[in-house]
């Protein structure tokens, strides 16, 4: 009985979430995030990009995928039974410094074990990725500031809920150092293009040259701008 219960609470939740989904869509197109700004707005209806329906059922299909996956993971059942005292970060937006940068990022779950810190990663793509990633880097240094750990203390997982796979990383000083500098270098870049770094103060619009290939900004956000 408990566990008829608890699949069909996971149906319940499914279709909660698939009947948000439609809302969704149905507010972004009809354009209301124009009036209100926090509401749902999708690429494809800003910028009138044809889907068809069985292209929008892929996208629906998956999120109960990955929600039912999740529900039913490993994972999932470690972290509901892990004492609440133990529970670091739930997608808290927070942010670390480098050199006086402040870098912002929001981890999807931390949590503590004996002496060692568990991070998580959600993944709803299609594909793992192969080595530890920027982001899963930037955690590591966020984690060492915020929690004085050392990075051999830290366990980061990154669990793909599409295909119901986990990776899991450890993190090294060399490749902690590897990371500062690029981040660096990034800062760098991006400051150049600052007339004021100290005031944040960027170049005069006209001082930015455009991106003409199509190629290049299809899936830009901010690709309007090139327009005007």
């Amino acid at each position: 009985m408990i566990q008829r219960n608890y699949a069909g609470s996971i149906s319940l939740l499914v279709i909660d979430a698939l009947d948000q989904m439609r809302a969704e869509f149905r507010s972004s197109k009809s354009k209301n995030y124009w009036k209100n700004p926090k509401s749902c707005a999708l690429f494809e209806h800003e910028y009138g990009i044809e889907l068809t329906d069985d292209q929008w059922k892929e996208v629906a299909n998956n999120v109960e995928t990955c929600l039912r996956n999740f529900y039913a993971s490993d994972i999932y059942d470690s972290l509901k039974s892990h004492p609440k005292d133990r529970w670091l970060e739930v997608e808290d937006f927070s942010s670390f410094h480098l050199d006086n940068v402040r870098i912002y990022l929001a981890i999807d779950c931390a949590i503590r074990k004996s002496d060692d810190i568990f991070i998580y990663d959600w993944k709803t793509g299609r594909s793992l990725s192969e080595d530890l990633s920027i982001q899963l880097c930037c955690y590591a240094l966020y984690a060492m500031e915020k929690w004085q750990v050392h990075p051999e203390s830290l366990r980061i997982i990154e669990y793909n809920l599409s295909f119901d796979k986990s990776n899991w990383f450890s993190v090294t000083e060399g490749g902690v150092e590897n990371i500062k500098g690029y981040i660096r270098g990034s800062i760098k870049d991006m400051q150049s293009l600052l007339t004021d770094v100290g005031n944040n103060i960027p170049m005069e619009e006209d001082r930015f040259s455009r991106v003409e290939d199509d190629r290049v900004s299809l899936r830009c956000n901010f690709r309007k701008a090139c327009r005007i």
